[in-house]
């Protein structure tokens, strides 16, 4: 998880447990690994990200006001491709594609 967010593992530890506190996830325990600490989202996680999602609502609607459906989904399509290279590239850094791309 941490690599993900390019956070190291002792930050993205103190966030969920911030979040652990606030009732928002569940931290687990993994049986076979004990170093293992997976998290989930409870339904008051859930209903907070639904709540986020829904307050950008209306600046999505601005930036995308008369765009097309035909538009819409070539933008889709063309950041999903953006984001699977940058995925690809090594070291994480945009303009520094690794040796062999």
């Amino acid at each position: 998880m941490a690599a993900a967010v390019e956070l190291t593992q002792p930050a993205v530890t103190k966030i969920l447990q911030k979040f652990a506190s606030l009732g928002l996830v569940e931290i687990l325990r993994d049986a076979r690994d004990g170093r293992n600490r997976p998290a989930r989202l409870t339904a008051a996680g859930f209903a907070r990200v639904g709540d986020v999602q829904r307050s950008f609502a209306p600046a999505f609607d601005r930036l995308l006001a008369g765009w097309t459906a035909d538009g819409l989904e070539h933008l889709i399509t063309d950041l999903t491709r953006l984001t699977a290279r940058m995925d690809q590239m090594e070291g994480g850094a945009v303009g520094c594609p690794a040796s062999n791309a």
